[in-house]
């Protein structure tokens, strides 16, 4: 049950019952494995589309593992979308559509070496898409199903990693290459028809490093986003990084304790996720974990 209370929605308190089903086989297929999920969903007492999904891995050769998946896609509008003042709207139909995902994935070994690369392709087309907009004689902005997205891409991936008694080294790799693409022309804001969606990258990559020894754990993260378009301009690529440090010990008989201290944005970047509205700075975070096992 969800339940909203807020002045934005000009004194409505709207509620939201769901409930679903859902049910999943798994299985043996000559060299591979197979899982078949069904999931059918009611909203306030209608039912929802149902939601296939099949997946199969396939053992192509000793070291080479295929991935194949093929699943429906269902999302409800939220209650923003739904009720704000003003430009909610209540007609909103869910955005529903397929996807598709192939992949590729090779895993070595050798002593205390492991080598993990994969890529990962990606197809989906979602119609009824909830947009935000400015219709013709309006002050401001409302929701609606203007849109239909084409999202493709590529998603390579390359794990290296080295193990010995006290430890481990893990080096994580990933890049993203992904076109989501307005498939219908919108006058405000203006979409020409096969345009990127608003604030979405088209590359991405990001670099991970750990080190794990007893009791230690060292991690650095470095992520870089090329140039994505606003509502009212153009937002510049930018790089971020992140560095953390962990202990983590037994505290009493049953308890275990964590303490942990990060810096976020550790270069002190300059950058924004959405036009005229810049992210932080370089962030310390210091935190305590205690659990009693």
């Amino acid at each position: 049950l969800i339940r909203v209370e807020t002045s934005a929605y000009g004194g409505l308190l709207p509620q939201q019952w769901r409930s679903a089903l859902w049910s999943t086989w798994r299985g043996n297929w000559r060299t591979g494995q197979y899982q078949l999920s069904l999931r059918r969903e009611w909203v306030a007492g209608q039912p929802a589309p149902l939601m296939p999904s099949l997946g199969l891995d396939w053992q192509l050769l000793r070291r080479l593992l295929v991935k194949m998946k093929v699943s429906r896609n269902y999302r409800l509008p939220t209650f923003n979308d739904l009720y704000w003042l003003p430009g909610g709207n209540t007609q909103l139909l869910p955005e529903t559509g397929w996807s598709q995902e192939l992949g590729l994935e090779r895993l070595g070994r050798q002593s205390a070496w492991t080598l993990d690369v994969s890529l990962t392709a990606f197809n989906r087309i979602i119609d009824n898409w909830i947009l935000w907009s400015l219709e013709d004689g309006q002050s401001f902005w409302s929701a609606s199903n203007l849109a239909q997205v084409w999202s493709r891409g590529l998603e390579p991936r390359l794990n290296l990693c080295y193990a010995w008694s006290s430890g481990s080294i893990n080096w994580h790799n990933g890049y993203d290459w992904i076109r989501s693409t307005n498939q219908r022309a919108v006058e405000r804001p203006r979409l020409a028809a096969g345009s990127q969606l608003l604030y979405t990258p088209v590359h991405q990559f990001f670099s991970r490093i750990q080190l794990r020894y007893n009791s230690f754990t060292l991690l650095y993260q470095h992520r870089l986003s090329s140039s994505s378009q606003g509502q009212l301009e153009v937002i510049p690529g930018f790089q971020t990084a992140r560095f953390s440090m962990a202990w983590q010990g037994q505290w009493a008989a049953t308890g275990r304790l964590q303490l942990q201290g990060s810096i976020n944005n550790i270069w002190n970047a300059d950058y924004m996720l959405i036009e005229r509205r810049p992210m932080p700075g370089r962030l310390f975070q210091l935190s305590v974990l205690f659990s009693n096992l």
